[in-house]
Order: C-alpha cells, then structure tokens, then sequence
C-alpha cells in the first residue's frame, strides 16, 4: 500500500533503491520490507551524485555489449562517418572557395530544416494520442521518419554519383569538372547533393535521439549513459571518416561508396530495432508514472521473470517526487 504495487515475495538478491529527494537528510523510506525482502536504505538527496558517476561509466560501458545499442550503433556511427566526405572531400573538390562557404550555408540550413521537419514528424501527432495509443504510433512514425531520410539521401548519393563518375580516373581528366562556382549552372547538381546531405543530417540525427528518449528516457542515468553511447560512437565515426579524406589513401568515389554502405547498414540494423515492439509504453494511473516492467522468461523456465521496475509519485503542490528503482538479480 505504501508503495502503490502488488507486494510480492521476491528473492533475497533482490536489489532496491528508495529515495526521497526533497528531504536534505537522510530519511528511511516506510516500506514492509518483511513482504519484499527490502533492506531499508537511508539517502539524501546528493547521494545519488556523490556515487553514481562510476555507475553511469561502467553502465556506458556495458552498453557496447548490450543487443539494443548495437542494434543502433551502425545509425549513430553513419551520423559522424558520412560528414568527411560529404563536407571536405566533396565540397573542397567541387566547389571554389568562395561557393564553398555559400554551400556550407545551404548544408547546414537543409540540416535544421531536416531537423524541424523529423521533430514534427515523430512528435508532432504524438502528442494528441492518449498513452494507450502511442505504442503503435511510435513505431509507425519511426519508419515513415526513416523512409524520408532514406529517400532524400538516396537523392544526394545519386546526383554525388553523377557529379563523381567523369572524374572517376582522376581529378585531372578533361571530364572531370571541379572548383565550381556559384555563378556556373552546373553548380546546381552538387547543390543539391549538398542540401540533401544536410537534410538527412538533420533527420538522422533528431531520430537518433528521440529514439534514445523513447527507449531510455524514463531514467536519466539510462538516458544520459546512452547519450554518451551515442556520442563515443559518433565520434568513432568522424575520426575513421576524415582519415581517409586525403585521396592518397582512400579515391573519392570510394568514400563516397564506403558512405553509402555505412547508411545502408545503419539503416539495415536501425529497422530491427524500432520503438513500439517492447512494453515500452508509459501508463498513466492516477498521478503515478509507471514504466512498464521488462520481462524475461528463461529457455528453461516458463515462469516470467521480472528484470526492471521504475516507480515514480509526484506532487504537484509540493514539486517533491518519490522514486522506487527495482533491480532484480
């Protein structure tokens, strides 16, 4: 009763954290540990900060062996990857210096425009659904979002192609055509390779971390260690990429291909692992948030297993919040 849950026997490895965080002095939480085997535990509200950056660094850790962020670490690598070729390689070659800051401009214009335009995507019809409806809509606003950078960026690659095939044996063949400027019409295909990129880059990027929200967004330390998850990888992703930008070690038509790849398979592995297929969804029951347990039955036993809770009241009068983290062993 004193917890708002059914008050079940569990293990004796069963773990919990009780805190309040209001309260500046630790303060026991009252909970029928005898029905639970809990182990009241005293806590302020700093001692979470004090103890949990360890935490936070082995969990982020972890998560580079963890089935879902592996999922979605070919997505989070594409997104630093592709920006070698795409802004230096391409741009420094067909683009006089002067075009070059003016298409810089129109990159980065398209990637917040691709941004506003996934944001209202994935949130915008989200928002006037009841809870119990926005499972399903997760999952079918993560494809269309998908669907849409796919296609624009497909449009980019196709007219990188176009621009890349005559110099395909060199710079210096008298097909190849480079250092444009903005006066020339043929400024207009690279253009629009360039606003594509920048779209997609917008678009990838707002569904990379709106499905980290959805995923881990009930816990900020989960949230916060994928952030850094995600953050590690694209970087991973940057540093291979500008290390094969100088055409000595690597032909530009071949990081324009190995760009292509990296989408593909993020794309690939990011379908396999979309919201919506999990319990995921949060239930709204009288004040209380709830995020839905996560179950697990062994091959060997029928009987479900419960791996995770989070409960959470909150009072509106008084901004405090009580938390109940379960950890089960």
């Amino acid at each position: 009763d004193s917890v708002g849950f059914d008050q079940t026997k569990y293990s004796k490895n069963t773990q919990f954290l009780v805190c309040d965080d209001i309260e500046d002095e630790a303060t026991p939480v009252n909970i029928p540990h005898d029905s639970v085997g809990f182990d009241q535990i005293k806590c302020s509200k700093n001692m979470l900060l004090k103890s949990r950056w360890y935490d936070d660094s082995i969990g982020t850790i972890k998560l580079f062996v963890t089935r879902r962020t592996l999922l979605l670490l070919p997505i989070f690598f594409f997104t630093g990857y592709k920006q070698a070729y795409q802004i230096v390689t391409f741009g420094d070659r067909f683009f006089n210096t002067s075009t070059l800051g003016i298409e810089i401009l129109i990159f980065y214009a398209a990637d917040v425009y691709g941004g506003i335009i996934a944001g209202n995507l994935l949130d915008g019809e989200y928002r006037k659904q009841i809870d119990s409806e926005r499972k399903n809509l997760h999952n079918i606003v993560a494809k269309q979002c998908i669907l849409l950078f796919v296609v624009v960026n497909v449009v980019g690659n196709i007219c990188a192609v176009i621009q890349e095939w005559p110099c395909i044996h060199g710079d210096e063949a008298s097909s190849c055509i480079t250092k444009i400027s903005i006066a020339e019409w043929r400024v207009i295909l690279p253009s629009i390779a360039y606003a594509s990129w920048g779209f997609t880059d917008g678009a990838a990027q707002t569904y990379c971390y709106w499905v980290m929200g959805i995923f881990y967004g009930d816990s900020t330390s989960e949230e916060s260690r994928v952030i850094g998850f995600f953050t590690c990888v694209q970087s991973a992703g940057w540093c291979l990429g500008f290390l094969f930008v100088p055409l000595s070690r690597m032909k530009a038509q071949w990081q324009l291909a190995m760009t292509f790849v990296s989408f593909i398979v993020g794309i690939l592995f990011a379908l396999v692992e979309l919201p919506g297929q999990e319990s995921e969804t949060i239930v709204r029951e009288g004040g209380f948030l709830i995020e839905r347990p996560t179950i697990r039955t062994s091959s060997n036993n029928t009987q479900p297993e419960l791996q995770h809770l989070l409960y959470q009241k909150s009072s509106a009068s008084t901004g405090s919040n009580f938390f109940l983290e379960i950890n089960f062993k």
